[in-house]
């Protein structure tokens, strides 16, 4: 958003949460899937990342809670490597990371919260577009702006009318 001296940045997601998602992504997946592949899709309104092989104990993540579960590396070498470029912290604390990241951007509200989901072949991370506004919502604020337009315009006609007659 553009103002008077400044200029107020309103990202679509957080930086840090989509870079932690793709770490996970690239350090949790399980290699041994041949053929298999992260996937990185873009929608109107959100940003999912699946990565091959789901939670390592096999328990799906959308039926446990986020800040208990306990970080198992399937790949510690990869985590190491990763750990040693500064893209991720030791104490597997990513999933909570991307939770409070997205919750720090502007215009955030609880519906925008990170989804994930488990099978025992994948994972899936779902990061809602905190700026995407439905079609609905973009119709009631076009037929708001609309009825302000209007009123302006009445408001204007009603002054030129008493002014012109003023003469």
């Amino acid at each position: 958003m553009k103002e008077a001296q400044s200029r107020v940045d309103k990202p679509d997601y957080a930086e840090r949460a989509v870079t932690e998602a793709i770490v996970n992504a690239l350090i949790h997946r399980d290699y041994i899937l041949l053929g298999s592949e992260i996937h990185i899709d873009m929608f109107d309104d959100r940003l999912e990342i699946q990565s091959p092989g789901g939670m390592y104990d096999g328990r799906p993540i959308q039926d446990r809670d986020i800040h208990t579960i306990v970080s198992v590396r399937r790949n510690p070498v990869i985590a190491d490597l990763f750990h040693r470029m500064k893209f991720m912290e030791r104490r597997g604390s990513g999933l909570t990371k991307i939770i409070s990241e997205t919750e720090k951007l502007p215009g955030y509200d609880s519906s925008m919260k990170p989804e994930f989901y488990s099978t025992p072949s994948d994972f899936r991370v779902v990061l809602k577009k905190v700026n995407y506004f439905s079609v609905t919502a973009t119709a009631q604020v076009s037929a708001h702006d609309n009825a302000l337009v209007t009123a302006h315009d009445e408001r204007m006609n009603i002054l030129v009318n008493f002014c012109s007659s003023s003469v």
